[in-house]
C-alpha cells in the first residue's frame, strides 16, 4: 500500500482520512453537511440537526465514512479513498 501513496508523501503530503466510493443503493438520504476531522483523521457527515451520518452521495456515487457501514448498502462496486493535504506554498 505504502507505493500507491508514494506520490502525495514525496510533495509533502499528509494522509488524513480514508473512505469508501460506493455504487449502490442506501436505504435513506438525508440532507446534510460534511468537513475533515484533522484530529481524528477522518470526513465527518451530520445531518442538519448536527446528527453523525454514515454516508453522502457525491456525483451519483456514495461516500461512506466507516467500513462498518458498507453493511447498509447492496453493493455492486466499491473502492477505497484517501484524501491527503498538500501545502502548495511550501517553498
Amino acid at each position: 500500500m505504502q507505493e500507491i501513496h508514494h506520490l502525495y508523501q514525496k510533495w509533502g503530503g499528509k494522509l488524513v482520512c480514508s473512505d469508501y466510493l460506493v455504487i449502490g443503493q442506501p436505504k435513506t438520504t438525508p440532507a446534510f453537511r460534511f468537513g475533515v476531522d484533522l484530529k481524528e483523521g477522518g470526513l465527518f457527515l451530520k445531518d442538519m440537526t448536527g446528527k453523525a451520518l454514515p454516508y453522502y452521495l457525491r456525483e451519483g456515487i456514495y461516500i461512506v465514512t466507516a467500513q462498518a457501514d458498507l453493511a447498509l448498502f447492496d453493493i455492486e462496486e466499491c473502492y477505497q479513498e484517501f484524501t491527503y493535504v498538500v501545502d502548495i506554498l511550501r517553498p
